[in-house]
């Protein structure tokens, strides 16, 4: 993936947020920014179909169409991130909806049915410099391979198993989805409760070539 030398300066733009399970405008605000990012949750509702722990791809995504682990992939949030590479996202995914989901030849994917049982993976992708004029932001930072520029890539990851939490809180590092190499001082922070779960990500994403 590219980056261009050109940094969008001030750009207003609605934040989409999930939240009880809806997609709602939540602020606007202005922030520079060169990469546009979004957070992606794999919520993996039976985790005790798969063959490993934590689930591995071929778990889930092996027995397609079928789906054994009732696995869905559901937005949580999307932002700009300064060309530190610094970045900290949160969001909320309520139970029992699937507004915001999807899964592969599924017209009717599940929603996170039960945060007390669900083994829940956040997904870090990339989807390169906002789009000129800032024309297509919103699909850059709402959608799974929106507005890609010129490319989307999944960068970073970190599982979440129930047998980590601690009075339904669970942290664990993000890693490279390339090499599954730490990212170094980032975190994923999980928290079930009642009606759905909590995400705060902090990390730092890797450079990349001008």
């Amino acid at each position: 993936m590219n980056k261009s030398n050109c940094v969008l300066k001030i750009i207003a733009f609605a934040v989409l947020i999930v939240a009880n399970g809806m997609v709602h405008a939540a602020d606007i605000f202005y922030q520079e920014g060169n990469r546009a990012v979004t957070i992606w949750l794999l919520v993996i509702n039976y985790p005790e179909a798969c063959a490993s722990m934590p689930c591995v791809e071929d778990d889930v995504f092996g027995s397609l169409p079928a789906n054994p682990t009732k696995a869905t992939v559901c937005y949580l949030t999307g932002q700009l991130v300064r060309n530190n590479g610094k970045a900290a996202f949160s969001g909320r995914l309520g139970a029992g909806s699937n507004y915001g989901c999807f899964f592969p030849e599924d017209p009717n994917p599940y929603a996170l049915s039960d945060a007390a049982r669900a083994e829940v993976h956040v997904i870090v992708q990339e989807h390169g410099s906002p789009l000129p004029g800032g024309a297509g932001l919103e699909e850059q930072l709402t959608q799974f391979l929106g507005g890609c520029n010129p490319d989307c890539v999944d960068t970073q990851f970190s599982p979440h198993v129930v047998a980590d939490s601690v009075e339904g809180v669970s942290t664990s590092p993000l890693q490279r989805i390339s090499d599954g190499s730490e990212i170094p001082r980032s975190k994923s922070t999980l928290t079930r409760g009642k009606f759905g779960i909590t995400v705060v990500v902090n990390t730092r994403l890797d450079a990349v070539a001008p």
